[in-house]
């Protein structure tokens, strides 16, 4: 922890830390009427309740809190989902071409040995 993080509360050898809403992500369903989205509490995988929808800072003063409001069809709704909330695809196409030689030639060492 930074220093600036933690207060002294004025109790012999205690220290308090702060913590203020400093962002929140609502989900809302994709078509008009826009209400909020029962079945997505965050914007963010596992989309539960209590999950990382709501960021906090640590601060000693609370600075405004920033509001999203995303539609359930959003795109960053679909790659949570898909991604299971790593925001990771797989392999680039660089690393696929990289193992897929590095297969081929460890097949062909093998193919070369069988004659």
């Amino acid at each position: 922890r930074r220093s600036s993080d933690l207060y002294y509360s004025g109790n012999c050898g205690s220290c308090t830390s702060y913590r203020y809403l400093s962002r929140v992500c609502v989900v809302v369903s994709s078509t008009a009427p826009y209400v909020a989205d029962n079945s997505l509490y965050s914007c963010y995988y596992p989309f539960g309740s209590g999950s990382n929808s709501a960021k906090y800072e640590n601060s000693n003063s609370n600075t405004g809190i920033t509001v999203d409001v995303r539609k359930s069809d959003d795109p960053l709704i679909a790659l949570e989902r898909i991604t299971k909330g790593s925001d990771d695809f797989g392999a680039t196409a660089g690393q696929q071409r990289t193992i897929a030689l590095v297969c081929i030639g460890i097949g062909g060492f093998f193919r070369s040995e069988e004659h």
